[in-house]
C-alpha cells in the first residue's frame, strides 16, 4: 500500500480495494472499514472522494474499548464482531464462572443467529429437506457443511483472542450423559474410546461427518458407538468449556446483524467458488436464489433484510424507493430506508 498526501480516492469501493477491505454494497461494515483506514492514515471526505491529509509512518495499533484486553484485536474479515457477542454471552453467565455449552446451544439461544427451522435438515435429512424446498440436496449438504466451518472458524479465533487478552481459558471436551442423568466431561480415556469407536463405526456404516446431519442416522451412529464403550453412557456430544477469569467483565456494545451479514457473503462467495471436476455448480442464477431461499430457513435475519438478487431484481424494475436509497448510499449516507 503505497499511500500519498494529498491522494485522491474516487469512492468507497477504490478505498476498499486499497486497503485491501471487502467491498459490500448494502452493509454496515463501512464504519468497521473506516476504523481500519483510520490506523493508516487521516482524511476528509469531498463528495464521495476521500482525499488523504496525513500518512502515519507506523500504523496505530487496532484498539478497542474493551477492558484488560491488552488494547490489541488481530484483523479478520469479521473484525471484532464475535468477540463483542462472546463477551456479552460471558458477561450474562459471569457467575457461573465456568461454561459447558454446545454449538446448537450458543448459537441458537446465546448468540442467536440461526433459525431453529434448521433442526428440520438434521431432523428429516438434507435430501427430504431439499425435496420440500425444490432445490439440490448438493446444495443443502455443502451450505451446512460450510456454515458450520465459516461460524466455528470464526468463534475459535475470537475465543483464542480472548484467551491472550487473559479473560478466559478455553478447551473443546466431550460432554457425557449417563443412564441416572448425570452429565461430566469425559476423561481421556473415554474420549479416546470414543475416537476409535466412531471411526470403526464411520467404516462400517461407510458415511462421513455430514451424513449425521440426518437425525434417523445419527442414532443409528451413536449406537453402535455406545456398544463399542467400556462405559454405560446413554448419550455424548461436543461442548466449548469456558472459564471465565476476569470476574469484572463488562458488556459491550455490539452488532450482531451485522455478523450475520458477513457469515452469510463468506457462505456465498465458497459456495460459488466450489468446484466439482471443472465446474462451479453453485455459481449458477438458479442456485444462488436457492442459497437465498436457504438463508432465510437458517439464519436469524435482520431486520429488514434484502438478498443480493432481491436487491438487484429492484434496481431493474427501476422502483423509485430503492434508486433514491441507491443514490443516498453512493452519497455516503448512513440512513438506508430497507
Amino acid at each position: 500500500m503505497n499511500l500519498q498526501v494529498g491522494q485522491v480516492i474516487s469512492n468507497y469501493k477504490e478505498l476498499c480495494e486499497i486497503f485491501g477491505l471487502k467491498y459490500s454494497k448494502g452493509s454496515k461494515n463501512r464504519k468497521y472499514h473506516l476504523r481500519e483506514v483510520e490506523r493508516y492514515c487521516t482524511y476528509h471526505k469531498e463528495g464521495n472522494r476521500y482525499i488523504i491529509d496525513q500518512v502515519y509512518e507506523t500504523p496505530l495499533e487496532a484498539i478497542d474499548n474493551r477492558k484488560n484486553n491488552g488494547g490489541h484485536v488481530a484483523n479478520t474479515k469479521y473484525d471484532d464482531l464475535m468477540d463483542r457477542l462472546v463477551i456479552n454471552t460471558l458477561h450474562s453467565r459471569k457467575d457461573e464462572r465456568k461454561i459447558d455449552i454446545s454449538f446448537s446451544q450458543l448459537f441458537y439461544n446465546d448468540i442467536p443467529i440461526l433459525n431453529e427451522d434448521l433442526n428440520d435438515i438434521y431432523s428429516i435429512g438434507h435430501e427430504n429437506f431439499a425435496g420440500k424446498l425444490g432445490i439440490s440436496k448438493g446444495l443443502v449438504l455443502k451450505y451446512t457443511e460450510k456454515l458450520n466451518k465459516i461460524v466455528k472458524k470464526s468463534l475459535e479465533i475470537s475465543l483464542n483472542r480472548l484467551e491472550k487478552q487473559g479473560l478466559i481459558n478455553w478447551s473443546k471436551n466431550i460432554m457425557v450423559i449417563y443412564p441416572n442423568s448425570i452429565q461430566s466431561i469425559a476423561d481421556e480415556k473415554l474420549v479416546q474410546e470414543i475416537k476409535d469407536a466412531e471411526i470403526e463405526v464411520y467404516k462400517e456404516m461407510d458415511i462421513s461427518h455430514f451424513h449425521r446431519t440426518n437425525n434417523n442416522i445419527n442414532r443409528k451412529f451413536k449406537r453402535r458407538v455406545y456398544k463399542l464403550l467400556s462405559e454405560d453412557i446413554s448419550t455424548y456430544f461436543n461442548v466449548y468449556s469456558i472459564e471465565i477469569l476476569d470476574e469484572n467483565i463488562e458488556k459491550v456494545e455490539s452488532d450482531i446483524d451485522e455478523l450475520i451479514r458477513r457469515f452469510i457473503d463468506s457462505l456465498h462467495l465458497s459456495l460459488r467458488k466450489y468446484k466439482i471436476g471443472i465446474n462451479n455448480p453453485y455459481s449458477s442464477y438458479r442456485n444462488q436464489l436457492a442459497t437465498e431461499k436457504l438463508d432465510r430457513y437458517i439464519w436469524n435475519l435482520p431486520e429488514g433484510y434484502i438478498s443480493e438478487n432481491e436487491f438487484s431484481e429492484l434496481i431493474s424494475a427501476n422502483n423509485p424507493e430503492v434508486c433514491v436509497a441507491t443514490e443516498m448510499l453512493y452519497r455516503g449516507e448512513e440512513n438506508i430506508p430497507f
